[in-house]
Formats: structure tokens, sequence, C-alpha cells
């Protein structure tokens, strides 16, 4: 997020450091120019304010900033940043989210405070065999599927039909 006054910015600053500090880390931010990391008791803050960029979120104790990658239990990837006012029926512009997109296109969203079942690593999903009557795997590979993981079943019912 851009700050436009340097009053906005210390505010930032003080919420970023006590979010960091619960999180057992030492706060950190991202010079906006140079995208070095650097830890935030080094700065003084006196520069442009835009200069200036902090951590969302933490996740297994490393700072998310906009644009970094995360991964949710199912494998899908999802980027680090803003609400949009597009996004406000799922919260106030500016707030910290992560958005997803499955193969399909779907999209996801997430806010970022509710982002503890997510990693920096994505995971391989585990499998399992289902049995299925005929007429079971036929009605499902029909069916009109939302989430990744509908479609997923959905292919395994129509290679199963194939195969059969």
């Amino acid at each position: 997020m851009k700050f436009t006054n340097r009053a906005d910015l210390l505010i930032a600053a003080g919420e970023s450091i006590t979010m960091q500090e619960k999180a057992g880390i030492e706060p950190l931010m991202k010079c906006a120019i140079s995208k070095r990391i650097e830890t935030i008791s080094t700065r003084d803050f006196r520069a442009n304010p835009e200069f200036y960029e902090f951590p969302l979120a933490v996740v297994e104790g490393k700072p998310v900033f906009v644009g970094d990658e995360l991964y949710d239990q199912s494998g899908i990837k999802y980027v680090a940043g803003f609400a949009k006012d597009q996004e406000a029926i799922w919260a106030k512009p500016g707030t910290p989210f992560l958005y997803g997109k499955s193969n399909s296109g779907n999209l996801y969203f997430c806010q970022l405070e509710n982002a503890i079942s997510f990693s920096w690593n994505p995971t391989k999903p585990k499998t399992v065999m289902v049995e299925l009557l005929r007429e079971d795997a036929e009605h499902y590979s029909r069916f009109a599927m939302i989430d990744q993981r509908e479609e997923r079943f959905q292919a395994a019912c129509r290679k199963a039909l194939e195969a059969a």
C-alpha cells in the first residue's frame, strides 16, 4: 500500500512492528525502489512515504509482501496483494488479500489474516482410490463443478469411464 503522508506511514510501521513481533520475527520492511528487505530499526522514515513497503502478514516465520506467492493445502498458488474496489463485497478496499486462480480459471480470495493454512512451498496432494458405481461416475462426470477439488473428481470420473 502506498502512503500519502508521513503520519499514515508511521501508523503502518507501528502496526507492522506489532504484527511481526507477535509472530516472533525481527520487524522487516522493503524499500520500494531497491526492493531490498531491511530491518525497520535501521530506518527513520524521513524519505518520501511511497518508498516504504511493509509486510502484509507473517507465514511460517517469514514476512509476506505484495506479490509474494503462497500455496494452499491443495497446491493452488495465491499472490499477496490488496483488495480492490471490485472486491469490496469480500472486504473493504485496501485489506490484505491472497488471490488464487484454479486451472479452470476460477478465482479464489482469502484475507491474509486467515492465511494460517498457507505455505511458501507447494504441497503435492495425497491421492486415494474411491470406488463408484458406473451410474454415479456418469452423473459426476456431467455435474456442474465449482472448485478445483470437484474438477479433479470430475476428471477422475471421466478417466475411469473411458478406461471401463
